[in-house]
């Protein structure tokens, strides 16, 4: 068993999300989710895939933990950003 299951899921993340499979690089950041994510950034990238998916409640959730974990203030942070 992995010792850094945070940065596997958030690899494996990337890597579905440049197929197009959108609800499994869901799954995987998920799972980053839960053991501590390396970055902020998987929460940008969660919010970014729900957005995609038309799950705007998640999208904005998401939106705000980025933020809540010293992600970068963006200006335009939407539906198009």
């Amino acid at each position: 068993i992995a010792k850094n299951k945070n940065v596997i899921a958030e690899d494996l993340g990337y890597l579905l999300l440049d197929e197009e499979r959108i609800e499994e690089a869901i799954e995987a950041f998920k799972i980053s989710e839960e053991n501590c994510p390396s970055s902020e950034y998987t929460f940008w990238e969660l919010a970014k895939l729900y957005e995609k998916i038309g799950q705007m409640d998640k999208q904005s959730e998401y939106i705000q933990k980025f933020k809540d974990h010293c992600g970068i203030n963006q200006m335009n942070i939407g539906p198009n950003s």
